[in-house]
């Protein structure tokens, strides 16, 4: 056709018919594009998609262990006051009541899920973009809450309330043969199960130990303290709560 308009000398025709080919081609490549752009769109929307699953059920999973830490922390918290009433009120009738094991307690760690967020940080860092309140939620949650807890139980020595307790625990009390049922948790089915045997500790010199005020001092200072771990791992798990919310959300408006 082009030939046959060459040659009749219709170049008004030629070049209507040159400019319809090359809007067709254009066309055709605009297309093609959008068709690929749309392919690309919703391979990341199934990346963010999984990671935000991925997200989710690693912070569902770290309640566990939150759950746990809370309850051990509330046990060894209720003995302490216990205790500390005991050496301020100096009122011995109350000794009986305690539970010393609990009250010496034993050391805690955290333990977090943290390779689905590493994962979204390191290799997907545009993702969640359609929704980046829900993704300055998650790194917050991470980055300070996480970080937070895992210093407190983990890494700081200031917060090891066990090794504090211990040598006025060698000091004052003694291990008797009488053994005792001690259950890692045995509130739940779905953590770490096990029984272990613990010997009963019992006060041997109960009159110099309600009159150590070095004691009582470490015995307060780490009361507060656990109020306030306790306080971090109830506000994570309100976090953890609405975090879960958001993504469930965000899954329910992308599919």
């Amino acid at each position: 056709m082009r030939k046959d308009l060459l040659k009749e000398k219709k170049r008004r025709k030629y070049l209507k018919y040159a400019i319809g080919e090359i809007f067709l081609v254009v066309i055709g490549i605009l297309i093609a594009l959008q068709i690929n752009n749309w392919n690309e769109e919703r391979k990341l929307r199934k990346i963010e998609k999984t990671l935000l699953t991925n997200i989710q059920e690693d912070i569902l999973l770290d309640t566990l262990d939150l759950d746990y830490n809370i309850k051990a922390h509330e046990r060894m918290l209720k003995q302490e006051n216990f205790l500390l009433n005991l050496m301020l009120s100096k009122n011995i009738g109350i000794a009986d009541s305690i539970n010393y094991e609990d009250a010496l307690g034993y050391p805690l760690v955290s333990i977090i899920h943290k390779s689905s967020f590493h994962n979204m940080q390191n290799n997907f860092v545009g993702l969640v973009n359609n929704n980046n309140s829900l993704k300055k939620l998650i790194s917050r949650h991470y980055d300070f809450f996480y970080n937070a807890i895992e210093m407190l139980e983990n890494k700081s020595e200031s917060h090891d309330f066990y090794e504090k307790k211990l040598p006025y625990f060698r000091k004052y009390f003694n291990v008797i043969d009488e053994e005792n049922v001690f259950k890692l948790n045995p509130d739940s089915d779905d953590y770490v199960q096990g029984e272990y045997i613990r010997r009963t500790i019992i006060p041997t010199n109960i009159d110099n130990l309600m009159n150590d005020e070095s004691f009582k001092f470490e015995l307060s200072e780490i009361i507060l303290q656990r109020n306030i771990i306790i306080g971090l791992y109830r506000d994570i798990i309100a976090k953890v709560k609405i975090i879960n919310t958001k993504i469930d959300n965000e899954l329910t408006s992308t599919k």
